[in-house]
């Protein structure tokens, strides 16, 4: 059986500098092997406007809120999830799992890599918190991986937490 190549984010930083891969390829990279990204459907985009128009509203100045971005977890991982909230500060580019303050993946069929590897990933790079929403059902699994000192602009991660599509579609519309 043959061996997979264990690939870094600086040997696909090559090839796509040397164009045997495009930037708009979709992929992501998880412990040195290349796992293709499925393309996401309406659904998914509309949910995914509705929730970054709501946490641009509800961030603060000193927060920054990234979209689709690629997050660099380690060597030779990386993903691209929905969103990232993290302090404005830092870059997303030089961002460490343990200095975001929220990632959101977005799933329908990407569910079970959304809550079975992601949040594996997730947790071990010390992500304080991670919701997967499913764009199906409209519901929430959120996950605190670290318990943090609520402050004023920790607020709306707290009221974001209902599980339920109803309420979901409130905390975005309200």
């Amino acid at each position: 059986m043959s061996k997979l190549q264990h690939w870094t984010t600086a040997e696909l930083l090559k090839l796509v500098e040397a164009g045997m891969l495009s930037p708009e390829d979709r992929f992501e990279l998880i412990d040195g092997e290349i796992v293709p990204v499925v393309p996401q459907g309406r659904r998914h985009e509309v949910l995914s406007d509705a929730v970054e128009d709501r946490l641009r509203v509800l961030a603060g100045v000193d927060v920054h809120l990234a979209c689709r971005r690629q997050f660099n977890l380690a060597e030779d991982t990386f993903v691209k999830p929905d969103m990232i909230v993290c302090p404005a500060a830092i870059r997303t580019y030089d961002l460490r799992g343990d200095q975001a303050l929220l990632v959101i993946e977005i799933g329908a069929s990407s569910l079970i890599v959304d809550l079975g590897t992601k949040a594996r990933l997730y947790a071990a790079c010390g992500v304080p918190e991670y919701w997967v929403i499913d764009a199906e059902r409209l519901a929430t699994q959120c996950t605190a991986i670290r318990r943090r000192t609520a402050t004023r602009r920790d607020e709306y991660l707290m009221q974001a937490k209902r599980p339920n599509a109803y309420a979901f579609r409130q905390w975005c519309s309200s």
